[in-house]
C-alpha cells in the first residue's frame, strides 16, 4: 500500500519485440527511487499506433485488444520482479496518432499527480538514432512532468554516486536544476556541473582571428563562471556536493558531454530540455542527441 501516495510511472509498451528491454526501464527506475516512498505504476497505453494498425481495425474490438494487452502486462510485470509494484493500469486512445498515445501518458500523470515517466528507446544503430520519430523522443518534447530513459544499452548502476549536469547556465536549466537537487539530496549524489565552450576558430581569408572574437569568448567564459557561484550555493543550501567543469578545449558538446560522464563513472545525465521555435540549440537538440547515445540513464527535465 503507497501510504504516501507519490509514485512514478514506467511507461510498458507491452508488444514491443524485446519484452526485456521494457524491464531494463524498471529496473534502473527502482534503483533511482529506491531508498525513498515513492511506488512505481506500470502504465501502458493501448491504441492503433502502437498495434500498427489502421483506426478502423482498432475500432470496435477494445475488449479483444485490451484482453491481451492487459495478460502482456501481467506477465511483464511478474518477470520484472520488482517488489511494490503498484496494481498496472491500461489506458486507451483510439486515435492513429502517436502524439495521442504520448499525451494520453501525460496526462494520466499529470491528474495522478505522477513525478516522473520513465520509459526506454528502440534504438540501435547511428542510422536509426537520427531517423526515429520515437515513443521516447516525443515524450520528451511533449511532457511537462520529469521523463527518466533507459535504453537497452545504459548501464544502470546500484548506487548512484555521481550525476553529470549539462548546462549553459541559463536561468531555464537553473529552473530544472532546482528541481533535481532534490533527488541528488535523496540519492547523496554529487552533481558534476559541466559547461562546455562552443569556441570554434573561424577562417576569414586565411587570417587568425581578431582579437575581438578572442576577447568575446573570455568575457563569455567569465560570465558563466561567475553565474555557476549561484548554483553553487543553491546547492550548498539544499545539502548536496557539487563540482564545477568548465571544458575550454575544442570538440562537439555531444561528445565531450559522453566522454565526461564516462571519465566520471556517472550513474545520471540529468538535463533541461525545452521545444519549440525559441528553444536553445542546448536545451533543445543536444538533450535529444544526448538520449540517443548515452550509455546511462538520461533525466530530462522541461524547464
Amino acid at each position: 500500500m503507497n501510504k504516501s501516495g507519490r509514485k512514478a510511472l514506467w511507461a510498458v509498451d507491452v508488444f514491443a519485440k524485446k519484452p526485456k528491454s521494457q524491464i531494463h526501464v524498471v529496473q534502473g527506475l527502482e534503483k533511482l527511487v529506491r531508498g525513498t516512498d515513492i511506488a512505481i505504476e506500470p502504465v501502458s497505453v493501448l491504441s492503433p499506433d502502437q498495434l500498427r494498425i489502421p483506426a478502423k481495425a482498432f475500432a470496435g474490438h477494445h475488449k479483444e485488444y485490451r484482453l491481451e494487452a492487459e495478460q502482456r502486462l501481467e506477465k511483464i510485470c511478474k518477470e520484472s520482479k520488482i517488489k511494490g509494484l503498484l496494481a498496472p493500469t491500461l489506458l486507451v486512445q483510439e486515435s492513429l496518432s502517436l502524439r495521442s498515445s504520448v499525451d494520453a501518458l501525460v496526462q494520466y500523470a499529470k491528474d495522478t499527480s505522477s513525478e516522473i515517466i520513465a520509459t526506454g528507446t528502440t534504438t540501435k544503430s547511428v542510422l536509426t538514432r537520427f531517423l526515429i520519430g520515437s515513443y521516447a523522443e516525443s515524450l520528451i518534447l511533449r511532457s511537462t512532468v520529469p521523463v527518466y530513459i533507459v535504453s537497452p544499452k545504459a548501464k544502470v548502476q546500484n548506487n548512484i554516486s555521481k550525476v553529470l549536469f549539462p548546462t549553459d547556465y541559463s536561468e531555464k536549466s537553473y529552473t530544472t536544476f532546482l528541481k533535481f537537487l532534490q533527488t541528488a539530496r535523496v540519492r547523496k549524489a554529487q552533481v558534476l556541473l559541466y559547461y562546455k565552450m562552443e569556441y570554434v576558430v573561424p577562417v576569414v581569408y586565411g587570417f587568425d582571428p581578431l582579437p575581438v572574437y578572442d576577447n568575446f569568448w573570455e568575457q563569455e567564459l567569465k560570465a558563466k563562471k561567475e553565474a555557476s557561484k549561484r548554483w553553487m550555493q543553491s546547492a550548498k543550501d539544499a545539502g548536496v556536493k557539487v563540482k564545477t567543469i568548465f571544458d575550454e578545449k575544442s570538440g562537439y558538446v555531444l561528445e565531450s558531454i559522453l566522454s565526461t560522464a564516462k571519465k566520471n563513472a556517472c550513474g545520471i545525465i540529468a538535463m533541461a530540455s525545452e521545444s519549440g521555435a525559441g528553444a536553445s540549440a542546448f536545451l533543445g537538440s543536444v538533450t535529444r542527441q544526448t538520449v540517443r547515445h548515452a550509455t546511462c540513464p538520461v533525466w530530462v527535465i522541461h524547464p
